[in-house]
């Protein structure tokens, strides 16, 4: 009995990622284009990371040392995420810049877009002010007289 290895899905490296979120940022201007440059070098830098770590990986299969790696990079992805944010790649991004998501629901959503919101809520209905304390001495002297009533009898 044969066993068959599903394939792994095809995944995108980071450059092909982030080529496809470029293309769909359609708030994107000439005037983000440094940004946008300079967001696709950290893709392409990223990327060969990782390729030289899985040969590093691969040398220690063969050799069982310790991997040759170049000193660790740990500045490239933080600084590539928070250029996306910049840029309105991310959904945190997006908040950011006040951008729409595409809309999901259909039509119910499309209403509640519409509405006010506060916090996620619906903004809650704040009471009158009371007015200088009429009403707190009418209720007094209404309980009073009932009081009064009461001992009378």
């Amino acid at each position: 009995m044969s066993t068959r290895r599903r394939p792994e899905p095809k995944t995108l490296s980071l450059v092909e990622s982030t080529e496809k979120a470029i293309a769909a940022a359609h708030h994107l201007t000439d005037m983000d284009g440094a940004a946008v440059d300079l967001l696709r070098g950290l893709a392409r830098k990223i990327d060969a990371w990782d390729r030289i770590v899985a040969w590093a990986l691969e040398d220690v299969a063969e050799t069982s040392g310790r991997p040759a790696v170049p000193a660790n990079d740990n500045v490239s992805m933080p600084t590539y995420m928070k250029l996306c944010e910049q840029l309105g790649l991310t959904p945190a991004g997006r908040k950011n810049l006040d951008l729409k998501e595409a809309q999901r629901g259909g039509k119910l959503n499309a209403v509640r877009a519409l509405r006010p919101v506060e916090g996620g809520r619906q903004p809650a209905k704040r009471a009158a002010p009371a007015r200088s304390g009429v009403r707190v001495r009418a209720a007094k002297s209404v309980h009073s007289a009932v009081a009064e009533a009461d001992t009378a009898d």
